[in-house]
């Protein structure tokens, strides 16, 4: 999604728009009033941070670096009002796949290194267990709740409100920000004026900003700026007088969402490298001035303009695989079977990606219910925890005809529990984050579900077969009767932490200072760990 951005932008005017690396102009970000917030989406999502302890052997030299690194964050930003850290939970089933395959991908590399791996090196830093439920996600949150008390006990944070979402929370990260600025938002005395900083490497991170529509809202990234974004947008996406600027960037949203996100492959006409939304852009302004209006309203999508786009779309979808045939960056494979370049290619094509001889209807509903997913995920919040996209490949453009008939309704359902995720995501090489209970499940040959973890070598693991979630959760269920207390507790859900000074006027439960929400008092938060200390 950031390449997708950054294509955008740098194809128009490389002078006029690029993004920054100069840590002066990175500065400027950083300079703000003494009301701002800071949210911190996922520390464990920084590359520099992990980087730094991947050479660390033990969890207390980890967690170190990783509340040094915070410090860093905190002296350049010096937040006043409140500090929301956010750790990525259980994510909805629509990301699943894409976790599933990034871990799997990881151990087979590692495993292609076979014996080239001295003894020392095979007891490094997995970062597999940067996955919700495993005991390093614990010992992080523990860690996290006693770093937060010694501030508040040291007088730095007296009058700083504290909010700690840790991996036991369900949901990404970025997203249970998002969710905690719409539900500020509903309060009436909310001040529309409240300036929020946002730091994660999350390349979705400048989508949800945007989408906010908060007027003084800062990304911290090394790469881009949304400020940056809105002043290409308001350039390149007005095409007429009844132009809305915020209208226009949740379209521009959506757009980007079909090239590239996490939930859906991309159609096979929008490539990232061909610069597909700079393609879309045109087709949308005349959407836009012939069907009138916005195509998405605050998340909810109007399928008969998709459809326009799509339709659209498909006059030049032939005139895009001839070209891209001919360019040197694409013309990699000549042994490709599908052959798009081609009369006849929809038959072959989905004969060799699906199996079937044409289309079904289903086929293609499934993947106009998953625009509408996506659209409401980043506007709304999760629409369906067990929604997902069952395939690997999407349709044509011109496959999409009449869908604005298609019915979207979503149930929202519940999140998979920790070890759920985990026997959903992890790899067999990776089991050790898993309570000893759960590996025969991985291992023994007499598991129903030892087919999850020992695919074919043909099959590669970005083409790893879908979870049967029945099959999962009949033979997870039957370990947990087995487990301890303390593994039952890394099982469960747990809630966003408020934190305060006890010299904090909010310590007084009856004052609200403006913060909407229900609390409970926590007469366990500080963990008594030696290994904490």
């Amino acid at each position: 999604m950031s390449r997708a951005v950054r294509t955008s932008i740098s194809k128009n005017d490389r002078r006029t728009y690029k993004f920054t690396k100069k840590i002066n102009q990175k500065l400027k970000i950083w300079e703000y009033q003494p009301s701002s917030n800071i949210l911190l989406k996922n520390v464990k999502t920084s590359k520099k941070l992990f980087q730094t302890i991947a050479s660390a052997h033990t969890s207390e030299g980890d967690m170190i670096k990783i509340l040094n690194y915070i410090e860093e964050i905190m002296l350049s930003v010096r937040p006043k009002k409140l500090l929301y850290i956010a750790i990525d939970g259980v994510a909805p089933r629509a990301k699943m796949n894409l976790q599933r395959s990034r871990r799997f991908n990881k151990a087979r590399k590692e495993r292609g290194k076979g014996d080239k791996l001295r003894e020392s090196d095979r007891k490094r830093f997995d970062s597999n267990c940067i996955t919700p439920g495993t005991p390093f996600m614990t010992k992080l949150a523990n860690c996290l709740r006693n770093w937060i008390a010694e501030k508040f006990n040291s007088g730095e944070w007296r009058n700083l409100k504290v909010i700690l979402s840790d991996s036991s929370v369900p949901g990404e990260g970025e997203h249970k920000i998002m969710d905690f600025i719409r539900a500020q938002k509903t309060n009436i005395h909310y001040d529309p004026n409240t300036r929020h900083i946002i730091y994660g490497s999350d390349a979705d991170l400048i989508l949800l900003s945007l989408g906010t529509h908060e007027p003084h809202f800062k990304v911290l990234r090394e790469d881009n700026s949304e400020e940056v974004v809105r002043e290409y947008l308001a350039t390149e996406l007005k095409g007429s007088c009844t132009f809305d600027l915020e209208n226009a960037i949740d379209d521009w949203i959506l757009l980007c969402s079909l090239v590239s996100n996490d939930f859906l492959p991309h159609l096979p006409s929008l490539e990232i490298r061909e610069g597909a939304i700079n393609r879309l852009i045109p087709i949308w302004k005349n959407c836009h001035l012939s069907m009138g209006g916005y195509i998405t309203n605050n998340g909810n999508v109007n399928l008969e303009k998709v459809q326009y786009l799509f339709t659209e779309l498909s006059k030049i979808e032939d005139e895009i695989f001839i070209s891209r045939h001919k360019s040197v960056q694409f013309n990699t494979d000549n042994k490709d079977p599908v052959r798009l370049w081609e009369s006849g290619f929809k038959e072959r094509y989905y004969k060799n990606k699906f199996d079937i001889e044409l289309p079904n209807h289903q086929f293609r509903a499934d993947y106009v219910e998953g625009i509408c997913w996506v659209m409401k995920y980043y506007f709304q919040g999760v629409p369906s925890w067990k929604w997902y996209y069952p395939y690997h490949y999407s349709p044509f453009s011109s496959d999409f005809t009449d869908i604005r008939d298609i019915k979207i309704d979503f149930t929202l359902g519940e999140p998979f529990k920790p070890f759920e995720l985990l026997m959903g995501v992890l790899p067999a090489d990776s089991k050790e984050n898993l309570p000893k209970q759960f590996h025969v499940l991985m291992e023994s040959k007499n598991s129903e579900i030892f087919d999850f973890y020992h695919t074919l070598p043909s099959q590669g693991v970005d083409l790893l077969p879908f979870i049967d979630e029945s099959r999962l959760l009949k033979a997870v269920n039957s370990i947990y009767p087995t487990l301890g207390p303390e593994e039952t507790a890394r099982n469960k859900f747990g809630s966003e932490i408020l934190c305060l000074s006890s010299k904090h006027k909010l310590y007084d439960p009856k004052i609200s200072d403006q913060l909407i929400g229900y609390v409970a008092r926590d007469n366990n938060f500080i963990v008594n760990d030696k290994s904490l200390r």
